[in-house]
């Protein structure tokens, strides 16, 4: 939703993504209509403040519209001008940075596998049973099921020694133990983890990432007829990065970067009476697409939190045994993190450590934790602070629990926890003759006597890393666990309950929306389906309930607040929306709690809503870092504990990631190693090139005029070294429905060697990596404009349209 202003009359957020008119007008014919904005005020005092253009950057003429992305001057990068309307004739950009061959050069690319042939079949076979794999082998080599098989493997025995081997080609998993003493008896743990600091060596050096990583913080502005606001999508477009970035030495020819990380841990469940503790790691100098995903880049495992059992009744404990047990558990839970992560990572954040990158430079990188996504359970553990029954619940601020409620006071603001605050006070107990008196002085700041595991860490606050996390704070917090509940207990007493069970069940289906047809009695407990629920059900209950009730208003103020937060791109003026919007919630919830007094807002996740305009200030928009992408990894424990003995489970799980996370380098060094032509390939006869340095065909497309900007002699390089891809570009722009590339609404540029059709002013990055095999395409997005892309195997494209 775009913010409603006096300085941009038109909507920029239709602009920013078909600037051309002709486009706009073929969309509206084929699209169905876009629902009428809310109708909200805003007040006076909470209109946006636009920053004037500054000196020495770019400001066009009255009515132009573009994106300017500042680089930080560590980077000694230009400004980039993106622009977003058609009369400007140009855009200024950096140069692209140099690349660097991903093809192996001193092994095969499936090794430690003796063929390729083994290597694609393990990729399918390392989940299955010995059994099965026995039986498969066995079927092949006695040649009842294929003649002359290129799998050279026999028996399990075999793939797994060959797994054993491409363990070494990844970040290796490593055993810990050690044992406490818990009322006179001594317990004992083991954890697998690996070592984050070997990760981020692993990624930083890893040829097919090397375009892709951000080594620099940016700024991004949207510029409106000279007028420009702010934008806020990754983590390295935020606030924090920036501060943190300048605080780094700027040494010529050695530059000075961060490698910041993301952590996730969340318990769930892999069977009915088993529970795993994941903690999982992304990496933020990483783009989303990349990051958020289960390929090469994506998440890592860095291993399972111990489980602390209490062996006795907890129901039999007196408060100071509760509180003692739970101080335990503290301490052996950050013991575990202290070893995954202070121990690597403490001593390079400060000083950080020299290596070599996949691009041929020498960096220093210095680590760094500023994003933790975490439910509430976990982000009490993370900061060792006492959760939602403490005098001060919340993690990241000192408010009183009876001020939990108040998201809705202006300018209203409350002591924000930080290491240095925190621990002096953990210091000051620790002094203290008295045991009394210093559990009373840690109970006045909501913490226990555990140090915390992040202190050593720098540019690692665990309590300003506590992010807000738009899954469990809203879908299966305030709306999922209180709001939803409590208007259905509302409609029973009015006896329309069943209402609203036949209404929902008649709101009409559309892809990506769940339907409940039994909506009230459907057991529901995740947070996707109470969103779905939320999109819903105002429609449904409008009439159902008594007239200006103030569930209504609650339920389409806090809508309105989800729908902003879940934005991948987030300007100034969005947030300035989004906090009138959250105020409105919480006076309703007020108003709810007058007249229902049995429903109280004072619960954490009611006010950690207080804490999200910096966070996404600070960070970027929190759709980026949500927790969302990191549930599925529970649904992969529970098929790896599946195939397990249902012992030694962290073991077991760890092994299963391992081998995948093994088969994921070799998938892309195979994809992208040279092979000779395909026999039915229409290249067969083609005279194999050598394979030379990466080339770019950098091709500019002016909507509204046939022009292309290209550098001398990139077509006729094209056609003589990479043939094939002038057949592969018409089959991918072929691809796209409605003909909406060949519209005669959207202009196009032909040239005798490529055809490329697109519906707006686009720069195309085309990069083969090898011959007639691979190409890697990039294009910015409209959406966020950032670069994207994707590889992408175009002899095989050529192969099935021959």
């Amino acid at each position: 939703m775009a913010a409603e202003s006096s300085a941009t009359p038109t909507n920029p957020a239709r602009s920013q993504l078909f600037p051309s008119t002709q486009v706009t007008n073929y969309l509206a014919s084929i699209l169905p209509p876009s629902p009428e904005p809310m109708d909200i005020d805003l007040e006076p005092e909470l209109q946006p403040n636009r920053d004037p253009t500054p000196l020495g950057s770019y400001s066009p003429e009255g009515g132009r519209m573009y994106i300017e992305i500042e680089y930080h001057p560590h980077s000694g990068r230009p400004n980039e001008i993106i622009s977003l309307d058609a009369a400007l004739p140009t855009s200024t950009s950096a140069s692209p940075r140099p690349r660097r061959s991903i093809i192996p050069k001193n092994r095969a690319a499936w090794a430690p596998f003796p063929t390729r042939a083994d290597f694609e079949w393990a990729e399918t076979a390392y989940l299955s049973p010995r059994a099965q794999v026995n039986a498969r082998l066995e079927g092949m080599h006695s040649g009842r099921w294929c003649d002359n098989t290129r799998i050279t493997m026999r028996n399990a025995d075999d793939l797994h020694m060959y797994l054993e081997r491409a363990r070494h080609y990844v970040v290796e998993f490593k055993k810990y133990e050690f044992e406490e003493t818990f009322e006179g008896e001594t317990r004992q743990f083991e954890f697998y983890y690996r070592d984050p600091w070997e990760w981020i060596v692993e990624l930083a050096s890893d040829p097919t990432l090397v375009g892709d990583i951000v080594w620099y913080p940016s700024r991004k502005y949207l510029v409106v007829d000279g007028t420009r606001q702010r934008l806020r999508d990754e983590p390295y477009t935020g606030d924090h990065w920036w501060e943190m970035q300048s605080k780094l030495p700027q040494v010529d020819g050695l530059p000075h970067c961060l490698s910041p990380l993301l952590v996730w841990l969340d318990e769930g469940r892999v069977s009915s009476h088993t529970s795993m503790y994941p903690i999982l790691l992304r990496a933020l100098f990483l783009p989303s697409q990349i990051r958020n995903g289960s390929g090469n880049g994506g998440g890592e495992l860095a291993g399972h939190m111990v489980q602390v059992k209490d062996y006795r009744d907890p129901d039999s404990r007196t408060s100071e045994e509760k509180l003692r047990f739970a101080k335990f558990k503290r301490d052996i839970y950050h013991r575990v993190l202290r070893i995954i992560f202070a121990e690597s990572l403490g001593k390079r954040s400060h000083s950080g450590d020299c290596i070599s990158c996949a691009d041929g430079m020498r960096r220093v990188l210095y680590p760094a934790i500023p994003i933790a996504s975490l439910d509430g359970k976990e982000m009490s553990i993370f900061t060792a602070t006492r959760g939602p029954l403490a005098n001060y619940p919340c993690s990241r601020c000192l408010v009183r629990g009876d001020q939990l409620h108040d998201i809705f006071t202006r300018h209203r603001t409350f002591e924000l926890r930080t290491t240095e605050s925190m621990k002096a006070v953990y210091e000051e107990a620790a002094a203290m003759q008295y045991k009394t008196h210093a559990e009373e002085h840690l109970q006045s700041y909501g913490l226990y006597s555990t140090e915390n595991a992040f202190w050593p860490i720098n540019n690692s606050d665990p309590y300003e890393s506590s992010s807000y996390e738009i899954l469990h704070e809203d879908d299966a917090g305030k709306f999922g666990k209180k709001a939803w509940p409590r208007l259905q207990e509302v409609l029973a007493t009015l006896g329309n309950k069943g209402i609203l069970t036949s209404n929902m069940r008649h709101v009409p289906r559309w892809p990506g929306l769940k339907h409940f047809d039994t909506v009230t009695t459907k057991d529901i407990n995740d947070g996707q389906s109470y969103l779905d629920i939320e999109k819903c059900v105002l429609p449904c209950v409008a009439q159902l309930l008594p007239k200006n009730s103030p569930f209504i208003h609650a339920i389409r103020a806090h809508a309105s607040f989800r729908m902003l937060m879940s934005l991948h791109c987030i300007s100034e003026d969005q947030i300035q929306r989004k906090e009138v919007y959250q105020m409105e919630y919480g006076k309703w919830c007020m108003k709810i709690s007058e007249q229902y007094p049995q429903y109280s807002y004072n619960f954490p996740k009611q006010h950690d809503t207080s804490h999200s305009s910096a966070d996404i200030r600070n960070k970027g928009a929190p759709s980026v870092y949500c927790s969302r992408v990191n549930e599925g990894f529970h649904q992969e424990n529970r098929e790896a504990y599946g195939l397990g003995n249902k012992r030694n489970n962290d073991k077991h799980t760890s092994k299963v990631k391992y081998d995948k996370v093994t088969c994921t380098p070799g998938s892309i060094s195979a994809l992208t190693y040279p092979r000779p032509p395909h026999p039915f390939s229409v290249l067969g006869n083609t005279p194999a090139p050598q394979i030379c340095n990466t080339w770019i065909i950098l091709c500019t497309i002016i909507s509204g005029e046939k022009e292309a900007r290209t550098p001398p002699g990139t077509w006729r390089e094209a056609d003589t070294a990479y043939p094939s891809i002038h057949l592969y570009l018409d089959c991918l722009i072929s691809f796209p429905p409605h003909n909406i590339w060949s519209s005669p609404a959207v202009s196009s540029f032909q040239d005798v060697a490529l055809r490329l059709e697109f519906p707006a002013r686009l720069r195309l990055d085309i990069t083969p990596l090898a011959h007639n095999n691979l190409c890697k395409i990039s294009l910015p997005s409209t959406g966020i404009w950032d670069p994207f892309g994707d590889l992408s195997d175009y002899s095989r494209t050529v192969r099935k349209s021959a």
